[in-house]
């Protein structure tokens, strides 16, 4: 964020448009809040849901938002997927910072459904969702899009593309089931908008 400020700007800024003050928004993989912050500081009045399963994430996205004064980010340590469980996570790409969740190995990582952290963390509406997660973007973000009721659905939603020009496959169907629309392609993600003037 010091280093290059513009990091994933155009993905932050769509995100943002046409959001206010009191706008909620849901960092599923959240990192060291690259998106957090920023999202959290635009609406003062809302709530940035940050979701991550790494330790080293959790302490240094705490060290992050207290050091800038932030207030309206609420951490959950946990990975997401489609069930309740344990797992553990690999070390992608020689980063610490950098993980994916494995479900076949049974270790100590917290396993839950966005549904239920949504709903423990008393998230009413959500403006905008970001989704980086290693992978696991069908299983996390899919069934929450196709069970939930119209008020939960993301107005937004940037999501980290399986390769150039492709989507993750079961998102991409609920993605056209619910009338989102592609709005662009950034380097590294896609930006969805949900269409609202039709019927769901």
């Amino acid at each position: 964020i010091l280093l290059d400020p513009k990091y994933n700007l155009l993905d932050i800024e769509f995100l943002l448009e046409g959001s206010n003050l009191g706008s909620n928004f849901v960092d599923l993989g959240s990192n060291i809040g690259l998106y957090s912050q920023p999202l959290a500081l635009a609406s003062p009045n809302g709530i940035v849901l940050s979701i991550d399963p790494n330790p080293l994430m959790k302490t240094r996205l705490s060290f992050n938002y207290k050091a800038s004064a932030i207030t309206n980010i609420q951490f959950v340590l946990s990975a997401v997927s489609n069930k309740i469980g344990k797992g553990s996570l690999k070390i992608r790409k020689n980063d610490n910072a950098i993980v994916a969740l494995d479900e076949n190995i049974h270790a100590d990582i917290k396993i839950n459904t966005l549904e239920n952290l949504i709903h423990e963390n008393n998230i009413k509406s959500i403006y905008g969702l970001k989704i980086d997660i290693e992978g696991h973007e069908d299983k996390a973000l899919a069934p929450f899009l196709l069970n939930s009721k119209k008020a939960l659905l993301p107005r937004k939603i940037v999501i980290e593309k399986l390769s150039k020009n492709t989507d993750y496959f079961e998102c991409k169907l609920a993605f056209e089931k619910l009338n989102y629309k592609l709005i662009a392609r950034t380097k590294n993600n896609s930006l969805y908008k949900l269409n609202i003037n039709e019927k769901l």
